[in-house]
């Protein structure tokens, strides 16, 4: 209950002062006298790891007598600004360059530009454009080249740039943008880009083997415009920038992590109409008929759901198996007691400790690779697949298998490439895992189908009910600005008005929290697991436990050791098979030598290779492309944050 009041209120106060920001921005404009019709960016990236850039600027001017751009100095992010140029583009066609000036001016004059470290030591391009008291559309173009702006990492470059910064000061209908690199990459896909907007309104792609392209519709100033590439080592690039403690894994955790606070945003983001405000009031006072009605009803249904269903006994180790049928997917999903859908990562772990079930039921085989000590085959066996004809989502995976190795070997790198590569299949491969892991656990009733229906419908209203209490209290604060605007019309009834629609905006507030609280304890009373399927999730915890602890035991209490061919499936579904190998070595020294069970490579392999965690990542990033802001494919911008690129500070008219 605590949990869920947090959340309410922490949503709340984001909303709010959310949307006063959104109001108060849009009252105060900061360059109302210019307009960019469209900002285009070409940008060169180098082989010695600087960028030449060319910004074209389509702008109507209003009373302006320059136009500026600065770049916020630090050299950690870049070495430096050269080769500046500015030049304007006549309607015609015709490119006339601007004379360079070498001082700092305040008002350029016309037709001169310098690019200049300024007072407040940040570089700044600014020319003079003469239009003191007049206005005109005018096209400029601006070059420079940026020294040192990628990254060397192991095995791949890094461009994260900040193209416009949070001062730039000048609204832009559109902003696009294309990036090119110095080499072909063997395929566009290996090229890994993201782009930061907080508007959420862009998309970008790579285009190509060397070209990434992204755009932006109705830019509003004070955001920034930063975007990411990930550049294959195939791709040659030869910076003064180095980190070695980058990884791409550490990069695609992190966009995938923004990525998903972004979409959770657009899932969140409710655009709603202006309504009259008398209309407003009759809808919030009708809400209010209807919270108590449904007050009413939901106390009605809180005293008919039985008592919650508690664990009958307390299980600190359990050393058999819970259930011998269950498939590595079903079980973890039983050791959480959710019925939610997985998470990538999750997914990686439970693929892999399917893998090895197979094996154990001889459907597949591995074997070492003699080329490649660290690899390992995965051998199709031309058996029947009866074993898991009923274990719909082992079979799932059986199939993927098959398709990715065309039914015969596949190498475990090979299989991880084929993952990343097929991000649709890895898609539909989860949604069948999701579906049939919950359709097992309603077969073996361990779970109650109707009582999972009645707290997701009561999950589905709550969040309608903080919804509608966001909307008006927000609708309140804001009240007092709308009805200004209104006066000249209204006159003294505005304040009538405006006294009902508050009064009637805390009644509703009220209601709709008591209906929050009520709905909340609903659904926490609801028991979506039946006693059997909580006992038996009892089990696999305490299970899970004694794998996590064994070595602190009594040997004698030990199981032997063929008995963790078994315990290991789960173990690396539960993501604890590292921790149990580990004790294994520690219980059983000469475990390495042991070859009298699935001729002893189904242990070598957890042993000696990282199998338990290899198609983690491998599936991570395969979701992460189909999800997000992409990988070559493309994809829209998620809204960034974290580690903050080369900014490129501000730019505006004086």
């Amino acid at each position: 209950m605590q949990k869920i009041k947090s959340i309410v209120l922490t949503f709340l106060l984001a909303f709010i002062i959310f949307s006063l920001f959104s109001f108060n921005s849009q009252s105060n404009a900061s360059s109302s006298d210019l307009f960019l019709n469209n900002l285009n960016f070409d940008a060169i990236v180098n082989s010695d790891g600087s960028m030449d850039v060319t910004e074209t600027w389509d702008i109507d001017i209003e009373d302006t007598n320059t136009l500026f751009k600065t770049f916020k100095t630090d050299k950690s992010k870049y070495s430096g600004i050269e080769n500046v140029k500015v030049s304007q583009v006549e309607k015609n066609g015709t490119v006339t360059e601007l004379k360079e000036i070498n001082e700092l001016m305040y008002h350029v004059t016309k037709n001169c530009y310098y690019g200049l470290k300024n007072k407040e030591g940040n570089f700044e391009i600014a020319w003079g454009v003469g239009l003191d008291s007049g206005s005109a559309r005018r096209t400029y173009k601006i070059s420079y080249t940026v020294k040192d702006t990628i990254k060397n990492c192991d095995n791949f470059s890094e461009l994260y740039w900040q193209f416009v910064g949070k001062d730039f000061e000048i609204n832009a209908e559109n902003i696009t943008g294309k990036i090119t690199l110095p080499s072909n990459a063997r395929d566009k896909r290996n090229i890994k880009v993201w782009g930061h907007i907080e508007s959420l309104n862009g998309e970008i792609y790579a285009t190509s083997p060397n070209t990434v392209e992204f755009e932006i519709d109705k830019f509003r100033h004070g955001r920034f415009v930063e975007i990411r590439v990930a550049i294959p080592e195939e791709i040659h690039i030869y910076s003064n920038r180095v980190d070695h403690e980058l990884s791409i894994q550490d990069i695609i955790n992190e966009e995938t992590k923004w990525a998903d606070a972004a979409n959770r945003r657009r899932e969140r983001s409710i655009v709603g109409a202006t309504l009259i405000y008398i209309l407003a009031i009759l809808f919030v006072i009708g809400l209010c008929v209807l919270f108590i009605y449904r007050i009413i009803k939901n106390i009605s249904i809180y005293k008919k759901l039985p008592e919650k269903f508690k664990k009958s006994q307390d299980i600190k180790y359990y050393r058999d198996l819970p259930d011998e049928n269950s498939t590595p997917g079903e079980a973890y999903r039983m050791l959480k007691s959710k019925l939610t859908e997985f998470y990538s990562t999750e997914i990686g772990n439970i693929f892999a400790a399917t893998l090895l079930d197979l094996s154990l039921k001889g459907l597949i085989e591995f074997e070492n690779d003699n080329s490649e000590k660290s690899n390992i085959k995965i051998i199709m066996k031309n058996v029947d697949n009866s074993a898991i004809a009923d274990n719909l989502d082992e079979l799932a995976i059986h199939r993927f298998l098959q398709d990715a190795t065309k039914g015969k070997t596949i190498t475990v790198k090979d299989l991880e490439k084929y993952i990343k590569n097929h991000e649709t299949k890895v898609i539909n491969l989860k949604k069948k895992i999701d579906a049939e892991t919950e359709h097992r656990i309603y077969n073996k009733n361990y779970a109650n189908k109707n009582e999972k229906k009645i707290r997701e419908n009561h999950t589905g209203y709550m969040a309608g009910y903080i919804v509608l209490l966001v909307f008006t209290l927000v609708s309140m604060l804001l009240f007092p600005i709308i009805m200004d605007d209104e006066a000249p019309v209204l006159g003294s009834m505005g304040d009538v008005y405006g006294g009902i629609f508050v009064m009637s905006g805390f009644l509703l507030s009220i209601i709709a929290i008591i209906n929050i609280i009520i709905k909340n304890k609903t659904a926490n009373k609801v028991n979506v697991f039946t006693q059997i399927g909580i006992d038996k999730a009892n089990e696999w915890n305490g299970l899970k436990k004694f794998m996590e602890e064994f070595s602190l035991l009594d040997k004698r209490e030990v199981p032997e050791i063929v008995i963790w061919e078994k315990y290991l499936v789960y173990a690396t579904a539960f993501g604890i098979a590292d921790k149990v190998i580990k004790q294994l070595k520690i219980v059983y020294p000469n475990i390495e030598d042991i070859n009298n069970f699935h001729t002893g490579v189904y242990m070598g392999l957890m042993m000696n290779s990282s199998f338990s965690t290899s198609f983690s990542h491998s599936i991570s990033s395969a979701m992460s492309s189909a999800y997000s802001s992409g990988t070559g494919g493309g994809g829209g911008f998620s809204g960034g944050g974290g580690r903050r690129p080369e900014e490129v500070g501000g730019g505006g008219g004086r």
